[in-house]
């Protein structure tokens, strides 16, 4: 028998089945199956991610200006003039045109224009943030991100080693 045949409505029920099974596949085409609200904190870790990287790291001033390489050291270093001079770009940093920053968002990885970054505690007066601590112990930092921060963080990484 064939799918074509008109045997006994085997076309209509061949071309039901089909349209059936659209209906139900095509709201999972439009499903979100990620956190849209967590998405610029997750570029802000990836950003944090690159930064502590053995290789950015030996392409700024904290090998040559800290005698021990801790993760409380670097965290230091990285709020500091010298350490801030060589931050990634903010997405809000009106300097460069959008060319421009097009070129740089596909060569490195950019803060979010609504995340902030400090250093050991939240800051009340913003909202969404990273805050990055250190863990001496487990030579790691510790990214843990807010989107109020007089809430528990809605996500904490600790992955991020320091070598």
């Amino acid at each position: 028998m064939s799918l074509l045949s008109n045997e006994k409505g085997g076309v209509k029920a061949t071309v039901a089945a089909f349209a059936i099974g659209i209906i139900m596949v095509l709201p999972m085409l439009f499903w979100d199956y990620g956190e849209p609200e967590y998405a610029d904190l997750k570029q802000a870790e990836i950003v944090l991610r690159h930064v502590s990287s053995e290789q950015q790291i030996e392409e700024t001033s904290f090998p040559m200006i800290q005698i021990e390489k801790t993760p409380s050291n670097f965290v230091y270093w990285m709020f500091s003039p010298l350490g801030t001079a060589g931050w990634q770009v903010s997405e809000d940093y009106s300097e460069f045109s959008a060319d421009e920053m097009k070129f740089i968002k596909g060569n490195s990885p950019v803060v979010p224009k609504n995340v902030d970054i400090f250093a050991n505690r939240p800051k009340i007066t913003r909202g969404k943030q990273i805050v990055i601590r250190a863990d001496d112990s487990r030579r790691m930092l510790i990214a843990e991100a807010y989107l109020k921060p007089n809430r528990n963080p809605v996500f904490v990484s600790d992955g991020l080693s320091l070598k």
